[in-house]
């Protein structure tokens, strides 16, 4: 395994913020936001992630990362955590047997746990949005990953106003090329009506370990949020349940086929 440089917390969130000094950076609010299901032959699209300030994302980089190290708990170890690999065992997973995945993830559910960041998902499903009339479509982002997008921004502009004064919170989102600039335009659009919205930027989450923290949570959203559009009354995975345990509180946004037309009438109107 090839050891990853890590961005220092601070340092990235110094960077969010244009240069800012150390002293001024340790209370900037942070969002950190990845994307899951974006195939078509995915049943959800969704994004999910976390919010809290940088001096308590900088707490979780050093045990997360000491998680990772060759030796710690697999053999190998691995350069990045990725949620969907290590819940199926492919590229840098692939030879790390089951049980010690489940107890990586564990762990580091156990470490989102100690921080305690607010976590947040928006998921549409993917063929109830299929079946809106196009103008319904257009009305609500043109795209579900853009609707969720859009959500997730609502979501920490009501947390902001609701828990820090209308604070603004910097959004960084792991890059995704093909997503980039429409989530630049969201962004731009929700700026002008909605407090508590900062900057926004994209970073790597082999280099920026809270996006790896975002990619977990947009994963177990995912999976917890598809066995509930299969059956209503699913039990949260065992990562949630220990999330749970620890208090992290969640704030979910699940939209099918009924939700979905309510809110594209109130877009469209």
């Amino acid at each position: 395994m090839k050891a990853e440089k890590y961005w220092p917390i601070e340092e990235f969130a110094g960077s969010v913020l244009g240069g800012a000094s150390k002293h001024k950076v340790v209370a900037v609010l942070v969002a950190y936001f990845d994307e899951s299901g974006i195939s078509s032959r995915d049943h959800m699209v969704l994004v999910g992630g976390a919010v809290a300030d940088s001096s308590t994302w900088s707490r979780i980089e050093r045990p997360w990362k000491k998680c990772l190290e060759p030796g710690e708990i697999s053999d190998n170890g691995v350069s990045c955590f990725h949620a969907v690999d290590c819940d199926h065992g492919e590229r840098e997973f692939a030879s790390v047997p089951r049980p010690l995945r489940d107890a990586m993830a564990w762990r580091l559910s156990d470490e989102i746990g100690k921080i305690k960041p607010h976590c947040f998902a928006a998921g549409v499903v993917r063929k109830d949005w299929d079946g809106l009339p196009g103008d319904m479509k257009d009305a609500l982002g043109g795209d579900p990953l853009h609707l969720s997008v859009a959500l997730c921004i609502e979501q920490i502009s009501d947390w902001a106003k609701r828990e820090v004064d209308g604070e603004p919170v910097a959004l960084v989102f792991a890059k995704q090329h093909q997503y980039n600039k429409a989530t630049e335009h969201i962004h731009s659009e929700y700026c002008r009506d909605f407090s508590g919205v900062g900057s926004v930027s994209f970073s790597e989450p082999r280099l920026v370990i809270p996006l790896q923290v975002a990619d977990f949570i947009a994963y177990e959203s995912y999976r917890w949020m598809h066995e509930r559009a299969l059956k209503p009354d699913a039990e949260p995975r065992r990562l949630w349940k220990n999330l749970e345990k620890h208090e992290v509180k969640m704030t979910f946004n699940f939209y099918d086929k009924d939700s979905l037309h309510k809110l594209g009438k109130r877009a469209a109107q």
